[in-house]
């Protein structure tokens, strides 16, 4: 009887493989979405030994803040974010690669199509000081990890940044 029931959920879990890992017959994957910005830092030579201050802002709200210091210790971590903005720092922590944020753009937008802008701004201060404060307008466009027709999608921007 054991085995009746055992070649019974083979078969079924044999008919049942084609469909795994499909949505609608699409072959769609199951990769995470997620609206956002990163910010790429590009000239790296700016970051010196120091505490760091990166504040994002939009139409006067802010959407996060990290403060880091430079270089970064191996033996624990001297980064500090509040509100929806990360830090990524390079392997050896004398720099900050990157700052990303997963904040939702499309709040108060009516309807959004194939792409839009927005206007942050980015603050960063070392040891207090302003070093520089940049008005930027990231293009917005829609992406489908999962392919085009595989669910509605996500708005991603990558702002590269010199200072």
């Amino acid at each position: 009887m054991d085995s009746a029931y055992s070649v019974v959920g083979l078969a079924v879990l044999l008919m049942a493989f084609p469909l795994m890992g499909s949505c609608g017959g699409k072959g769609c994957t199951l990769i995470a979405c997620a609206n956002g910005l990163s910010i790429n830092f590009v000239r790296q030579s700016s970051w010196q030994a120091g505490t760091w201050d990166i504040v994002l802002e939009e139409s006067d709200a802010r959407v996060g803040s990290c403060m880091i210091e430079l270089p970064e210790s191996t033996s624990s971590s001297g980064t500090s974010c509040s509100g929806e903005l990360r830090v990524d720092v390079s392997s050896d922590g004398s720099r900050i690669d990157s700052v990303y944020t997963y904040y939702d753009f499309t709040v108060g937008l009516t309807n959004p199509e194939d792409s839009f802008s927005r206007t942050v701004t980015l603050t960063i201060r070392r040891s207090g000081e302003k070093v520089t404060q940049s008005t930027l307008e990231p293009n917005f466009e829609r992406y489908y990890p999962n392919g085009p027709d595989c669910g509605e999608g996500c708005w991603q921007a990558t702002v590269q940044y010199a200072f």
